[in-house]
C-alpha cells in the first residue's frame, strides 16, 4: 500500500511528465493574427540568429537582425493553415505555426524554420 505522501509525489511527477510531453498545438489563422499580427515586435530565431520582427495589421512587416546589421522590409498574409511572408526580393515562403510551451515553432514543409518568442 502506498503512503499518502508517496502517492501525492507520484501524482505530481506524472502530471509534470505529461505536461512535458504535450504535443505542440497548431495555431489557427486568427490566433496567428492576434498573437503576432498587431505590429508589436517579437523575437524570431532563424538558424540560431535572433531577429526582431514586427508584422503589422496592414500586411507589411520588418525583420531586423539583433546583431545591429541592416534589416529587411517585407509583406505577410494569412493562409488557411498559417501565413506566408516575403522579405526584400526573396520569393514568398509559407509556414504553419504551432505552440510548444512558451515558444512558437514555425514550420515550412513540416521542418522547423524558426522559433518565435514574445
Amino acid at each position: 500500500m502506498r503512503s499518502p505522501l508517496g502517492l501525492a509525489m507520484w501524482m505530481l511527477f506524472a502530471a509534470g511528465a505529461s505536461a512535458a510531453t504535450t504535443p505542440p498545438e497548431p495555431l489557427s489563422r486568427d490566433e496567428i493574427k492576434s498573437l503576432f499580427g498587431s505590429g508589436a515586435p517579437f523575437t524570431a530565431t532563424v538558424s540560431a540568429r535572433p531577429y526582431t520582427v514586427a508584422l503589422k495589421p496592414d500586411g507589411t512587416g520588418a525583420m531586423i537582425p539583433k546583431t545591429g546589421t541592416i534589416g529587411r522590409n517585407g509583406t505577410w498574409r494569412l493562409t488557411e493553415d498559417g501565413l506566408c511572408t516575403t522579405w526584400g526580393k526573396d520569393p514568398e515562403q509559407c509556414f504553419t505555426v504551432q505552440r510548444s510551451g512558451a515558444k512558437y515553432e514555425v514550420l515550412r514543409g513540416g521542418k522547423l524554420a524558426a522559433v518565435w518568442t514574445k
